[in-house]
């Protein structure tokens, strides 16, 4: 499940891996591209801050949620529904931008996205990961520029954590 899916490309890309797709999005014109390049794939279109996932708890080996949980405005509750529809011992995967630290200030001062609502620091979002009890697998930080990704620089983190 990729939740903020938009037009599939990265369900496009894992889908040889996996016996079943499915991929959510608030926009409507979004799903309909994604369905067209993978048909085989399940879409639904709502907002899982407000809506639950049309799936049963415990259902998913891996979950993605790229670029989506700054859009929240409780990260925790978030967390805590997409974590449910994760099977015990599946992933899941998040990226999003830090508010914390000189680059993060940075980028919530330059950033005119108003739709970003929840931008943690590091430290708030691994202290809200440890008290949901999960593993943290694997963690990086970059710069996320619009034509390259910069390894290293603490703008934005990607996670990925075992349930």
């Amino acid at each position: 499940m990729d939740v903020g899916c938009a037009f599939g490309f990265f369900l496009k890309r894992v889908s040889p891996y996996f016996q079943e797709v499915c991929g959510v999005d608030i926009s409507r014109f979004a799903l309909e591209k994604a369905r067209k390049s993978l048909p085989q794939a399940e879409f639904f279109q709502l907002d899982v801050e407000r809506e639950e996932l049309p799936f049963p708890d415990f259902y998913f080996d891996l979950l993605t949620a790229f670029d989506v949980l700054e859009h929240t405005y409780n990260l925790e509750d978030t967390l805590r529904k997409l974590l449910l529809k994760v099977k015990k011992g599946g992933f899941l995967m998040i990226s999003l931008p830090l508010g914390g630290g000189w680059i993060g200030r940075l980028f919530t001062l330059l950033d005119r996205d108003l739709s970003h609502v929840s931008l943690p620091s590091e430290r708030e979002f691994m202290e809200c990961l440890e008290q949901l009890g999960v593993s943290i697998v694997d963690r990086f930080h970059f710069l996320n520029l619009p034509f390259a990704k910069i390894e290293g620089i603490p703008q934005e983190i990607e996670v990925l954590v075992r349930k």
